[in-house]
């Protein structure tokens, strides 16, 4: 309702300013008329807590806190556990009494209330912890925690977890809580160890970050699908531009060669051609029948179940899988031994209206190595090796087409190019199609790497090692965190996050339903936790894996209490492991600084 005023009748006698005033007291419910100035907020009495039910607690359990001031109705109060990720809303309150239940973040230290906004004084609470216990700290840049140590025999793991998308790093440091009786030593860092970048993975982001810049750039409203009429019979000799250098530019028709090449396999799915160049000792007719069985009946229905249908834009109902000695040249000679390009898809061909003529086929299709025994183009590589890595590569560089055309020219319209997905979670999404296949020794190669440092590697990749290039050991990370919210949350989130209309963190938190940071928290414990009997917790087991059989060892950073403080670096969306042991305090203190800009969560878990 408008508030009224008297100015305009400040002229008026006093008489009948207050005759005026009362009137429309009376019939507006008013209680006053005053100036132009706005009443006075009603003022908020500060909540005092004067008693708890218990001091000594355990997460699940109820609390009744008694006091003065409290608000009402219920949800107007939050009750905060000496830890701002545990902040819980009581289940019934009146203006003296609040009944909350303990949430599983909850601390030792000081718990408070707030009512409307207005803190209440603080009362020390303990919190009891059993083995198997997980809870995080966090959500500020500086704070401080105790863990409850009350015989001296129990070990903690404590991972400080960065909870930002930034490429910082940050300090933290384990205190015991007597530093007469244990002196702190130097807090000296040792340096990180960098990333690994291999060719295949270097030249995979590469061309397909040239390619979407370009598009961002030159297809935002330009229709990127060109009609054909319905294709007949897969031609038996047909011509391709093949992409023929590395550094070149994939909007260049120069970078392009010409390929002639004919037809080896017709299947329901697929057309296979072979570069007419290709060199002797290569696939047979039978071979390349074989191959093309296994895309019709395994490949190409795993990948179209757990990811969706690819697009169709030159209307042939068949995805084209190209084998040509060009991609064998992009390895330089010599040097396969270090890694090398084993075949790739191409953002031009699902956009052959943006980019220039002669560097699109206008369709769907991969390209891939041949065999070499002889060398001719520089490698030596057997056919019992290409037929070995081309299903996974299929299968990988399948899930590219699949989410590229269905963001860009379904969720985009063929205009927008803006719902392509993120590197880092395309990536993962790929290695996920390795795995659902049963091609893991890939993955988890890369993802015993990444557990050998977990900490120098982001999820979101070292963007200051190298912009936009990724590294296998930030690949073995995304595939071990897809692989597991998918055991917790059902194989069917793949195609969500390959349909929903967001990106990156956004496409995550939609299929968890979690802040993104509480899931990498519960990875990060799973890393440790999952088949080790500590816990019963299923939030902390992979199911797909037995992470202490299947995979190298956790890097876990033993230390004493008796040894006194100590510091190191997190990169972002990362855990450092620390295992806890010896302490014969009461209890051992955990202080966290961290600019202020950045956050850090601290993962505690008691291990025995």
């Amino acid at each position: 309702m408008r508030e009224l005023k008297c100015s305009r009748w400040r002229r008026a006698p006093l008489s009948v300013l207050l005759l005026l005033c009362a009137v429309a007291g009376g019939v507006l419910g008013l209680s006053s008329c005053g100036s132009d100035e706005s009443p006075t907020d009603v003022e908020v009495k500060t909540p005092k807590i004067t008693s708890l039910s218990d001091t000594v607690l355990t997460p699940g359990d109820t609390l009744v806190i008694d006091g003065t001031n409290f608000a009402t109705p219920a949800s107007s109060n939050t009750v905060i556990f000496n830890n701002t990720l545990a902040a819980s809303s009581p289940i019934s309150a009146t203006s003296v009494r609040l009944r909350t239940v303990v949430p599983a973040n909850s601390a030792s230290g000081a718990m408070r209330v707030v009512s409307k906004g207005v803190a209440s004084n603080s009362v020390a609470v303990e919190i009891e912890r059993g083995v198997g216990d997980v809870w995080v700290m966090g959500g500020s840049s500086s704070y401080t925690f105790k863990v409850p140590i009350p015989t001296g025999s129990e070990q903690y793991l404590i991972v400080p977890e960065s909870a930002t998308s930034s490429g910082s790093s940050f300090s933290f440091q384990v205190t015991p809580e007597n530093t007469t009786v244990y002196p702190a030593p130097p807090l000296v860092s040792a340096p990180e160890p960098r990333g690994t970048v291999d060719l295949g993975v270097s030249f995979e982001s590469s061309i397909r970050d040239e390619a979407l810049d370009y598009l961002r750039t030159h297809g935002a409203g330009r229709q990127a699908v060109v009609q054909r009429a319905p294709a007949g019979p897969a031609p038996t000799t047909d011509e391709f531009f093949v992409l023929k250098c590395t550094g070149c530019s994939v909007y260049s028709p120069s970078s392009f060669d010409t390929v002639t090449a004919d037809l080896k396999y017709e299947g329901s799915s697929a057309w296979i051609y072979e570069d007419v160049n290709s060199p002797a000792g290569g696939f047979t007719q039978e071979d390349y029948a074989a191959l093309g069985a296994q895309w019709d009946n395994a490949i190409f229905p795993t990948d179209t179940t757990a990811f969706g249908p690819p697009t169709d834009i030159d209307n042939n109902q068949k995805t084209i899988i190209l084998f040509t000695p060009v991609v064998n040249d992009l390895t330089p000679d010599g040097q396969a031994i270090n890694g090398f390009i084993g075949g790739f898809t191409l953002v031009t061909d699902l956009a052959p209206n943006v980019f220039p003529s002669g560097t699109s086929n206008a369709g769907e299709i991969f390209y891939l190595m041949v065999p070499d025994p002889d060398e001719i183009y520089g490698n030596p590589f057997s056919k019992e090796l290409v037929e070995s890595v081309a299903p996974g590569i299929l299968a990988h560089e399948f899930e590219h087409m699949i989410s590229i055309g269905y963001r860009y020219l379904v969720l985009g319209g063929g205009t927008n190019p803006s719902y392509i997905q993120e590197t880092w979670l395309e990536e993962g999404m790929a290695h996920m199609a390795e795995d659902l296949n049963g091609m893991d020794a890939q993955n988890i190669r890369r993802a015993n790497l990444y557990l050998a440092a977990s900490y120098a590697h982001s999820l979101l990749g070292n963007l200051e090692l190298r912009p936009n290039v990724d590294t296998l050991q930030q690949r073995g990370a995304v595939f071990l965190f897809l692989r597991y919210l998918a055991d917790q949350l059902g194989e069917q989130i793949f195609r969500t996050l390959v349909e929903y209309n967001a990106t990156g963190v956004s496409s995550i938190e939609h299929v968890s339903q979690k802040n993104f940071y509480t899931s990498v928290g519960d990875f990060l414990a799973a890393l440790y936790l999952s088949d080790r009997g500590i816990t019963s917790d299923t939030r902390y087991e992979f199911t797909s894996f037995d992470m202490q059989n299947d995979f190298e060892s956790l890097l876990v950073d033993d230390r004493s209490a008796t040894g006194g403080a100590f510091a190191g670096t997190v990169r972002s969306s990362a855990g450092r492991y620390y295992r806890i042991t010896g302490a014969d305090t009461p209890a051992l203190e955990v202080r966290v600084s961290t600019s202020s800009s950045s956050k850090l969560r601290v993962i505690v878990v008691r291990v025995q």
